[in-house]
């Protein structure tokens, strides 16, 4: 199950954040092209969370969507199901622009307090 594997990313992603205090919640940023089916990566989690700080913990799933380039016509189109071609040319040389995404974006923890996801700034 694709589902589990990434729910035990998350797992792991949230415990360290957590650093043992109990975890509420955890934000997510998943894109359509992950394919992911929420009620069963939920359903995952609350599996490999069992017994641990973050058994129990909520989940505020953002879906982002799929955006494509045709690499024919250059146009940019965002699709759901595969296959992915262009809407404008039809042709299957496409290229994901966004949508690939999945990333905890933030944990909540009981105190109250949230550890969001570490952005680096580019160095010149």
């Amino acid at each position: 199950m694709h589902e589990m594997g990434l729910a035990q990313s998350i797992l792991e992603i949230a415990l360290e954040a957590a650093r043992g205090e109990k975890v509420r919640r955890i934000d997510l940023q998943i894109g359509k092209a992950q394919m992911v089916k929420p009620e069963s990566l939920e359903f995952s989690f609350r599996l490999a969370a069992d017994g641990t700080a973050a058994a129990g913990a909520g989940f505020a799933i953002t879906e982002l969507p799929l955006v494509l380039r045709c690499a024919q016509c250059s146009a940019e189109s965002e699709a759901d199901l595969p296959p992915w071609n262009c809407r404008q040319c039809g042709s299957s040389e496409t290229e994901i622009l966004s949508g690939d995404e999945f990333q905890v974006e933030a944990v909540e923890l009981e105190s109250g307090r949230v550890v969001r996801r570490q952005t680096s700034a580019a160095h010149s």
